[in-house]
């Protein structure tokens, strides 16, 4: 997808009607591959995010506008009110108020925080409302290979036919809503539940979300069992139980991650070379 200009969204969101000619966007730094901006509407503020990376999520935007509206009705994220006509950028409300990464508190307090937020996104319920799909872990892997155009040898091969194995053997009971990008950045603190950035959003393995949002962190040692304690406290999960788990999915989430960036480069490569 081409990432459309300050300009070119300001010309598409003035000719909507939804916002005046008055419009004012301010590019916000950060964010790996989308831009995102500021948006001033006369008094009224909106968070923009300019779309570059459907390569890399593969996602319907029509259906994740929906499935964030409902998400906001929840309390759980910012309300959307906008996408534009090519699905190349979404407007929301502007949320204010610091990220948990910003928030003056202790590393530890910041852990126990992000414990309560994936419980929460846990506790959400996959309604016919919601429909957030499964997670296919493996095709995923297969889709980031594909467009790094990495060769794997052989051994390479066969562990990701055992991580498979593993991804596929979950228990119906660990398959809740996951957010799986969830670090520290897309929480917001306060009375407020929001979080952002629910593009990876899906019906998945707990475990896996919880291994992923750690390695995201580049959690310590230290925060780590400070977050799972955390997490078995308030769901009532044993927590040796926990710790075992999430030590499988942390293979496959840095498996994943591993995956995507190599993806990602290729892609930046290829847009750059052209």
């Amino acid at each position: 997808m081409i990432q459309l200009s300050a300009q070119l969204i300001l010309e598409e969101l003035i000719s909507s009607d939804l916002f005046s000619d008055n419009c004012q966007l301010k590019e916000i730094k950060g964010g790996a591959v989308n831009k995102s901006y500021q948006l001033l509407d006369n008094d009224r503020l909106y968070f923009v995010k300019s779309f570059t990376s459907d390569e890399m999520v593969n996602i319907d935007r029509t259906e994740q506008f929906t499935q964030q509206q409902h998400l906001a009705l929840l309390g759980m994220c910012a309300t959307p009110h906008y996408l534009s006509s090519t699905q190349s950028f979404q407007v929301d409300t502007w949320s204010e108020g610091l990220s948990l990464l910003d928030a003056d508190l202790t590393g530890l307090q910041k852990y126990r925080y992000l414990a309560q937020t994936l419980v929460n996104i846990h506790n959400i319920e996959n309604t016919a409302a919601l429909a957030l799909p499964s997670l296919d872990l493996p095709t995923k892997w297969q889709e980031y290979l594909s467009l790094s155009q990495m060769n794997l040898t052989a051994t390479e091969s066969n562990q990701l036919r055992q991580w498979a194995k593993v991804w596929s053997d979950t228990d119906p009971a660990d398959l809740r809503v996951c957010h799986n990008d969830l670090s520290l950045q897309h929480v917001l603190v306060g009375e407020s539940r929001i979080v952002f950035d629910w593009e990876y959003a899906a019906y998945s393995n707990r475990y896996f979300d919880i291994a992923s949002s750690l390695l995201i962190n580049r959690a310590t040692l230290e925060c780590e069992q400070c977050l799972l304690l955390e997490y078995s406290k308030i769901t009532g999960i044993d927590l040796a139980k926990i710790i075992q788990q999430v030590t499988v999915m942390k293979s496959l989430a840095a498996l994943t991650n591993k995956l995507w960036f190599k993806a990602a480069d290729k892609q930046l490569e290829n847009k750059n070379g052209s």
